[in-house]
């Protein structure tokens, strides 16, 4: 039997990851831990109502691994956690502990940063009631906390792709023709952790409500140059139902534009989509991926000229010395901006994590821990209540 990690949380699943879901090898995976509206019925009954006493361990049950709460209700919700080896070889394995007295969100072990390293620059998981100042939470380390704009307010927290989404409301392209929503992101510090001026991936949940052609562009994200006029560190945005851009500042100076034509059902209008665009500078490639699927590359030799200053602009084009423009028109769920060109298998397998959770892993049946005490007693430990079954004797 596999061992046990503490006395004090007597149940524990095992979570087995089935190979088949798995692009490729991958190490320091977010694994997306949910259970859906039909609660885990051992869960529910023995665990902490918010997932606080939860523990997870790699597959040999003792050595812990980080973990983040997005949203926990009553037996079901998510939990992002890390897993430090992902093979398509061989279903990965990790195991749930809960049951315990202890809230351990306060603990060392319970550490969001530890899910998202240093290669995260921003995660959004857009589960946050749009409050203002800071209100959109960033799960990183760098806590490039973002502030809601505008009329953004509690109705704009809606269903997502992973528990909550924000919805962005655009009434006109610019501030002069109505404006819109969107989410700003800030202050010294988070200029210099969002500069990117290697590699970099920029994914993200989006849903487009119908385009009107009289103003074709939506910017999902914009991070500017802050010193220049009209110069963006690097922008993701579409045009109209037709195209996917993901645009940077070269080392010239000038605006590099690389752009790829969606053709439907790709389009972006309607429907729930996994959006990616990579700039893999080692090869100088820029991939771009729709539902965990690379529909084409772009060659370019320029790289991202790194700009410190200037804020992240999401659901619309920011500039410093324009109002923001190309409002963004729809809801956007699980942004993440990573300094790392993320290989085709790993955008393959984090849209698959996300897009059917239940289907990507199993979890298994409760197991109890059972001791034996100092007087040669076998013990079960299980919620608030030792049971005593009988007296250990050697033969």
């Amino acid at each position: 039997m596999t061992s046990w990690y503490n006395n004090t949380h007597p149940y524990r699943k095992k979570i087995s990851i089935y190979g088949k879901n798995i692009s490729g090898n991958h190490s320091n995976f977010p694994f997306l831990f949910y259970i859906s509206s039909t609660a885990d019925v051992d869960i529910q009954r023995y665990a902490h109502s918010g997932g606080k006493d939860f523990i997870f361990t790699q597959s040999d049950g003792i050595t812990r691994t980080h973990c983040e709460i997005e949203n926990w209700n009553n037996g079901s919700g998510a939990v992002w956690v890390r897993v430090p080896s992902l093979t398509n070889r061989t279903s990965g394995a990790l195991y749930l502990y809960y049951g315990a007295k202890t809230d351990n969100t306060n603990d060392a072990g319970y550490k969001p940063s530890g899910v998202w390293n240093s290669n995260f620059r921003g995660v959004w998981h857009m589960n946050n009631t749009p409050a203002g100042l800071n209100s959109i939470i960033d799960s990183t380390a760098f806590g490039n906390h973002g502030s809601s704009q505008n009329s953004m307010n509690s109705t704009d927290s809606v269903k997502g792709m992973v528990g909550k989404a924000i919805n962005f409301n655009r009434i006109g392209w610019s501030p002069a023709t109505g404006g819109g929503d969107y989410i700003k992101v800030s202050g010294g510090a988070h200029y210099s952790s969002l500069s990117v001026s290697g590699n970099l991936s920029i994914t993200s949940w989006a849903y487009v409500k119908p385009m009107s052609l009289d103003y074709g562009y939506y910017y999902l994200l914009e991070k500017n140059g802050g010193v220049l006029d009209n110069k963006d560190n690097y922008s993701l945005f579409f045009y109209r139902t037709s195209s996917m851009y993901c645009e940077w500042t070269g080392d010239s100076g000038y605006t590099i534009v690389n752009s790829k034509t969606m053709t439907s059902p790709n389009n972006p209008a309607g429907s729930w989509k996994y959006y990616g665009c990579i700039w893999d500078k080692s090869v100088n490639k820029v991939r771009y991926s729709i539902n965990g699927v690379e529909f084409d590359t772009d060659t370019n030799t320029n790289n991202i000229r790194s700009w410190v200053s200037g804020a992240l602009y999401i659901g619309c084009q920011g500039d410093p010395s324009y109002p923001v423009d190309y409002f963004f028109d729809g809801m956007l769920d699980e942004i993440r901006i990573e300094k790392v060109a993320r290989t085709t298998g790993w955008i393959k397998t984090t849209y698959s994590s996300m897009k059917n959770p239940m289907g990507f892993y199993s979890l298994g049946g409760s197991e109890t821990k059972f001791s034996v005490s100092g007087d040669g007693k076998l013990c079960f430990y299980g919620g608030n209540r030792e049971l005593i079954f009988s007296t250990v004797r050697n033969y």
